[in-house]
């Protein structure tokens, strides 16, 4: 129910900022084409308003849909919002461009074009900054939370509870952690709930937990399944964190050798589609 409600919501955001950019792009281009009206620019216009905007419309929803949308990320910053739109309107570019030239609907080389391309960047670009400020204020308010608990506490969960609270507009809240014994060196505001054993008990009785972080060592293996099984059949997300911080501060990517996970420092340049294709070539 829980995942279920997160999933829908996160669609719902997605499906509404993909719309309501689409009609940005259309309405932009609407104004342009009334703009070109008796200038020098209506001779770049070979085709009716309603030939051109129904096409960059169409381009535009289909490059939304493959670059998708992370404002609702709730971890995610406004340059990294920004680039998604600087790579969306690329993509729309090329893709827009290229069917109005080669359709004879307008010069694509225009400056009238290019005019209309860096509206759409700035227009969706503040559209979404702007939608973001207002899911961010509506999380610091306490709405759309996230609850989390964390087992163990190790330097990397007392870390990543750090990362979890440091930004309110994050949506989290930390209930507590568990270990076998009250850690001292844990934040006083993250409260001692009670050993591992204990924790499938603590969230039968609290089912507004969303996210469970587990950093207990493999040898505690039968502490650790039950647990494991209660989240998967209760829809609550497990995460296991790597407890390696002792030796290693750099950031790690996650890879798999077959069934066998592993973590490296850097990652592998041929693991991107787009180098494998420059490699082959």
């Amino acid at each position: 129910m829980k995942r279920g409600m997160a999933e829908s919501y996160n669609r719902l955001v997605n499906v509404f900022v993909i719309a309501c950019d689409t009609c940005i792009v259309g309405g932009l281009f609407h104004r342009f084409y009334h703009w070109a009206q008796d200038t020098a620019w209506e001779k770049t216009l070979q085709a009716s308003e309603f030939q051109i905007v129904a096409t960059l419309m169409l381009c535009y929803l289909l490059c939304a849909m493959h670059t998708g949308v992370i404002l609702y990320r709730r971890k995610v910053f406004a340059y990294e919002v920004l680039t998604r739109v600087a790579k969306n309107v690329v993509f729309f570019a090329i893709l827009g461009g290229g069917i109005l030239q080669l359709g004879g609907y307008m010069d694509a080389w225009s400056k009238l074009f290019l005019a209309y391309l860096l509206a759409v960047l700035v227009c969706v670009s503040v559209f979404r900054l702007g939608l973001r400020m207002l899911i961010k204020a509506y999380r610091t308010k306490g709405g759309n939370l996230r609850f989390v608990v964390l087992v163990g506490s190790a330097d990397n969960n007392r870390e990543l509870y750090q990362e979890l609270t440091s930004q309110s507009w994050a949506g989290y809240r930390v209930l507590g952690y568990f270990d076998f014994e009250p850690n001292g060196n844990f934040p006083q505001e993250c409260p001692y709930l009670g050993k591992p054993q204990e924790v499938t008990d603590y969230l039968k009785k609290h089912g507004n937990t969303h996210f469970l972080f587990c950093c207990l060592p493999s040898k505690d293996r039968e502490v650790i399944m039950p647990i494991i099984d209660y989240c998967e059949n209760n829809l609550v997300h497990f995460y296991s964190v790597p407890n390696v911080h002792n030796y290693l501060q750099n950031r790690m990517y996650f890879n798999m050798m077959g069934n066998v996970p592993y973590l490296s420092l850097r990652q592998d340049p041929l693991s991107r589609l787009g180098n494998k294709m420059l490699k082959r070539t």
